[in-house]
């Protein structure tokens, strides 16, 4: 960007954020008129609070970019790797139910963590909720599903745990508190809390942490601030449904997104939905906002060394990259090779030659990486040079420098028009609702007291019968019934096709060498593990879009119910609308099981016929002139190695029921409820839409209950409100004009 654009942009950044601080006045005569059908019938508040926000982001020029990801597959470690340290807390388990905000900023000489304080009151609530709680049954619920968090609930049961803090500083501090605020989280959701943190958030916490200045890293851009979204794993099976929401959020709020995949499980339907959530704001602001990070590429086998081009052009076909920017938009990465180095080069830079390798725990952990076996002996023989050089090295080979160099330098370059772009798209929907809502209230007003009444009265009526229709929406058993009778035929005919490929593990081989058979046993046993895989993905697929086309049709079915209410009370103009719930079938993991370890088998076996006789004639002959016997052998060995596949098939086998066995529980535990609630939360927002004309409808009776000169204020103001909001809707569409020229 040269600087007549960046001097371009920020005079635009001036004038956008001066029209929408314009606006306030505007929404405070929205919210004093009452117009409670703006911001999708959430009011003249809700509407406020989303301009206020941008207004915000606009005055820091920040770019929010979510990074989403299956459960485990790197995020949080390639976030802390950026940020030279492990800022976030990470394990083998599920972490993170909350979002949190990382701001990478040079300002700053040590990380603070942020919590606005009605959240501290919102954790401290759920704390002492939690608390309170006794059923024991419960308590087993949560210790069977998540046996990582007994002792926080041990702590929980003893009023031992901390309260909330409004600013933590200190990276081990830190760490401590995110992961004690998640798992308070989680563990509310098990016990069925009524308090539950991440729907009521005013704001999601904030972690501010300095740059680090990485090796062999660019200037970093002046205009706009990158402003990274930590987000939950929306795979996680017991909290799916509301992780998948609070990603949904984040994503409704964002400029761009990172989509980070696990190389391991780049076949599982987990790396489907999250496709599927990123889809909404792709189509919004372009796949040039779009970054894909493989992570783990270091589990690649060496067999396996030529696939990863094939791998980043067909993750750039699935997200919808165009092929010649798959090299520039889908990175290979190996983040915890990348951390630890960064961790050893921020030790460096702190204590230089004075680091004592063998005390410092970030040497320790990159040397193990890069010698499991030898690391003992390395970290007691290492120079600081030969320190650097390896952290350096590592670091390079890690591919984080170049996801660094376009998330941190290039993307936060692209912020300001993607950021004022996003900022005017919603200002101007939101102005021509309230040029509508106004326009209707007027309308309204035009008429007499009766006639409004009897409106009223129609619509009262109406919401009485959607509510016998909720009522009558198809119930959790139903539904039940009729996606587990839509899945039967296709897990029967995924059961059939896995008996054919273990079918095919059958009878054995000898082999006269240990190590031919070896690989002859791993590569059948590989092979088969790889079909069942792909039988098992392909069953997801087949399933979710089974299962799609039940969701349309219960929709359907609800709308055919809805419309004549919907027409009668005259919002058919706009639509309902709810969430798609989350159905995704997770076909993840590895089939596992059987014992391929070849036989060893040794035979001794007597030589030929007629060296037997000769010897026996040269032992009579030396015997007879007194010499030594002769030392050939009368007895030989042979050893063979015998590979029996039955062993790898009956492992296999159940290895692959259990995963069948875990998809018709996912279906029954969760997806199926999921769609139940998408019905319910479909009826809920029509009522909510008749709710909310209702509402404006009330409003303009008691304008015409009012003295006739009050009721002709009213209806100027509405009639100035409506007029004003089309001429600034017509201010912003100028804007937006320049940001495209």
């Amino acid at each position: 960007m040269g600087a007549s654009d960046g001097e371009f942009l920020a005079y635009l950044q001036a004038d956008v954020r001066n029209a929408l601080i314009g606006l306030d006045p505007l929404l405070d005569r929205a919210a004093e008129l009452g117009l409670h059908s703006v911001q999708g019938g959430r009011g003249a508040e809700a509407a406020r609070s989303v301009l206020h926000s941008d207004v915000r982001s606009i005055e820091r020029m920040e770019l929010r970019m979510p990074i989403i990801a299956p459960m485990n597959a790197g995020k949080s470690t390639i976030i802390n790797a950026l940020a030279g340290c492990r800022l976030l807390p990470a394990r083998g388990k599920a972490m993170t139910t909350i979002p949190t905000r990382i701001i990478l900023d040079n300002e700053i000489a040590e990380p603070v963590l942020e919590i606005a304080e009605p959240d501290v009151a919102l954790f401290d609530t759920l704390l002492q909720e939690l608390v309170q709680e006794h059923d024991e049954t419960k308590r087993e619920k949560a210790t069977t599903l998540y046996r990582h968090l007994e002792p926080l609930l041990d702590q929980i049961a003893a009023g031992t745990v901390e309260s909330c803090p409004a600013v933590v500083t200190g990276i081990e501090e830190i760490q401590r508190t995110l992961k004690r605020l998640n798992d308070l989280e989680r563990v509310g959701a098990v016990l069925e809390a009524e308090t539950s943190v991440v729907p009521a958030l005013s704001d999601v916490p904030t972690l501010r942490s300095p740059v680090w200045a990485a090796p062999g890293s660019g200037g970093n851009a002046d205009l706009g601030t990158l402003v990274l979204i930590d987000t939950p794993g929306p795979d996680e099976e017991v909290m799916s449904d509301q992780l998948t929401r609070v990603v949904r959020e984040q994503l409704d709020r964002a400029h761009a997104v990172c989509v980070v995949l696990d190389y391991t499980k780049l076949h599982g339907l987990a790396d489907e939905a999250i496709r599927k959530l990123a889809e909404p704001l792709l189509a919004r602001v372009g796949v040039d906002r779009l970054i894909a990070v493989i992570n783990k590429v270091d589990q690649r086998q060496p067999d396996e060394d030529g696939e990863g081009d094939d791998v980043v052009r067909e993750v750039a076909h699935r997200l919808g990259v165009p092929p010649d920017e798959a090299a520039d938009r889908v990175l290979e990465t190996k983040a915890h090779y990348g951390l630890a180095a960064a961790g050893v080069l921020a030790r460096l830079e702190e204590s230089g030659e004075n680091l004592d390798p063998s005390a410092d725990p970030a040497v320790t952990k990159l040397l193990q990486l890069r010698s499991p076996l030898g690391w003992r002996h390395d970290v007691t023989t290492v120079t600081v040079p030969a320190l650097r050089a390896m952290a350096e090295e590592a670091w390079l080979s890690s591919g984080l420098p170049g996801f660094r160099d376009r998330v941190l330098n290039r993307m936060r370059a692209e912020a300001a028009p993607v950021l004022l772009t996003g900022a005017l798209d919603r200002t101007g929907r939101l102005l021509e609702e309230v040029a509508a809502a106004a326009g209707t209230r007027v309308e309204s007003m035009r008429a007499d007291q009766d006639e409004i009444a009897a409106r009223i009265r129609e619509l009262e009526a109406e919401l009485a019968e959607l509510a016998e229709l909720a009522r009558d929406a198809p119930s959790r058993p139903r539904v039940l019934t009729e996606a587990m009778a839509r899945a039967k035929p296709i897990l029967e005919s995924t059961r059939d096709r896995g008996e054919d490929v273990l079918d095919g593990l059958h009878g054995s081989r000898t082999f006269s060498d240990g190590g031919d058979a070896n690989k002859y046993a791993k590569k059948k046993r590989r092979k088969a593990s790889e079909r069942l895989e792909d039988i098992l993905y392909d069953a997801g697929r087949r399933l979710e879009a089974e299962l799609e086309r039940l969701r349309v049709e219960l929709i359907d079915e609800a709308e055919g119910r809805l419309a004549p209410v919907l027409a009668r009370a005259d919002v058919s103009a706009r639509p309902p609308s709810a969430d798609s719930p989350n159905l995704r079938v997770d076909t993840s993991g590895s089939i596992r099981g059987g014992s391929a370890t070849p036989r060893k088998n040794t035979e001794t076996y007597v030589t030929g016929h007629e060296e037997v006789e000769e010897t026996l004639w040269e032992m009579l002959r030396r015997g007879l002139k007194g010499e030594p016997a002769p030392t050939r052998a009368l007895y030989g060995e042979e050893t063979t190695y015998k590979v029996k596949l039955g062993g790898v098939r009956r492992g296999l086998r159940d290895s692959f029921e259990r995963r069948l066995a875990r998809i018709e529980q996912n279906l029954e535990k969760v997806i199926a409820p999921a769609l139940a609630d998408h019905v319910v939360a479909f009826h809920q927002q029509a009522t909510r839409l008749v709710s909310a004309y209702r509402d404006d409808l009330e409003a303009s009776q008691r304008d015409l209950a009012s003295e006739t000169t009050t009721r002709e204020m009213r209806q100027a103001d509405l009639e100035r409100l409506a007029k004003d909001a089309l001429t600034a809707t017509e201010q912003i569409d100028e804007l937006r004009g320049q940001l495209f020229t």
